[in-house]
């Protein structure tokens, strides 16, 4: 229980623009970009490191819009794909 609290949590700071959180997420998720194995960055609040991926995206800096994207061509599992659209989805709603 504490794990999924701790991933809705970061995850609604991430959504309300927390400096520190998507920073602190966006870390995670370029070290992950790099290993997936590695335990630095959790199923539980994975969701949390691509909706702040998301928050850094712009009309001059894609970069976290193309590691996304990355990540989604490269897994195999549907439950991850679909937590991987969950980040882009929070872009296209803003």
């Amino acid at each position: 229980m504490n794990a999924l609290l701790r991933g809705a949590l970061l995850t609604a700071l991430a959504e309300f623009g927390h400096e520190a959180t998507i920073n602190e997420a966006v870390r995670r998720f370029n070290v992950f970009l790099e290993d997936r194995e590695t335990p630095f960055l959790p199923p539980d609040v994975q969701n949390a490191a691509y909706v702040a991926l998301m928050q850094t995206v712009n009309k001059s800096n894609k970069t976290g819009y193309e590691s996304l994207l990355k990540i989604y061509r490269e897994i195999d599992l549907s439950q991850e794909k679909v937590r991987v659209l969950g980040g882009f989805d929070f872009f296209f709603t803003i």
